[in-house]
């Protein structure tokens, strides 16, 4: 699993719960992303609230 620079230290999955959920949000967030470049629907409305939501969602417990 990649881990991204803000997703800390730890790289132990049940040692930090927040921090893994956020990660794997963001995660997920840019692939995404990514998908949406690659077909061509950069930056949808709709999609970036649903990605935002997702987001909230899995970061909510914070």
């Amino acid at each position: 699993m990649l881990t991204p620079a803000w997703a800390g230290v730890s790289t132990d999955i049940n040692s930090s719960p927040t921090y893994d959920k956020c990660d794997s949000a963001w995660t997920v967030m840019m692939m995404v992303a990514i998908a949406d470049r690659a077909l061509i629907v950069t930056l949808n409305a709709e999609h970036l609230g649903y990605r935002t939501q997702i987001f909230s969602a899995f970061c909510s417990g914070k």
